[in-house]
């Protein structure tokens, strides 16, 4: 590809001239702010982290990897992804999200792609850096999603993969898509309300 230099611009690239894939990079970087999990993301991850979280202590089940979550939408990802997809977009989110939290720093990606670190590593860090952590990886993955796929379609992974978390108050999408959604959990909240407590 030729850069045209014009001379009405000091001898820089004319705005309109910049090679494309230039522009869609900032523009992408720009729009979707890749960078930076946006507070509804970061939402999402924490409402499906506790819902995960409560969901294992009733059944008494113990997670086998500290990073559930993604493994659990693996299936649905390959499928749509591939299994390199998969490993690519974990650790896009990984790397994302190890700034913002140092202990992510000892976590990897395997050749399986799966997420793994040091055994002991729940050993040595605060729960509460831990669950930031999760949080943190998740909103970044979750964000890769939301801007490979879009919203409905990773709205719609989420909810298929656990049908019984209410997003009604995140606002994701728009349309017909989000009324229905809107509609399911407000049945799913009267359901509940319904259910007997203890």
């Amino acid at each position: 590809m030729t850069l045209i230099i014009a001379a009405s611009h000091g001898g820089k690239v004319a705005p309109d001239r910049q090679p494309r894939r230039a522009r869609g990079r900032a523009g992408l970087q720009e729009g979707l702010q890749l960078n930076q999990a946006s507070p509804r993301i970061r939402s999402l991850a924490q409402r499906l982290i506790a819902h995960e979280t409560k969901e294992n202590r009733s059944s008494g089940e113990k997670s086998r990897t500290i990073f559930p979550i993604p493994e659990k939408l693996r299936p649905r990802l390959v499928a749509l992804v591939g299994s390199t997809g998969f490993a690519a977009l974990l650790s896009r989110a990984l790397v994302l999200a190890r700034p913002d939290v140092a202990w992510l720093r000892a976590v990897h990606v395997n050749a399986h792609g799966s997420l793994e670190g040091p055994a002991e590593l729940e050993a040595q860090v605060d729960p509460e850096k831990i669950t930031e952590g999760r949080v943190a990886l998740l909103a970044r993955l979750f964000g890769l999603l939301m801007a490979l796929i879009g919203e409905n379609l990773t709205m719609q992974l989420i909810r298929d993969v656990w049908p019984k978390l209410i997003l009604n108050d995140l606002n994701f999408g728009n349309g017909a898509g989000n009324e229905n959604e809107k509609r399911r959990n407000r049945a799913q909240t009267a359901e509940k309300s319904r259910e007997p407590t203890g």
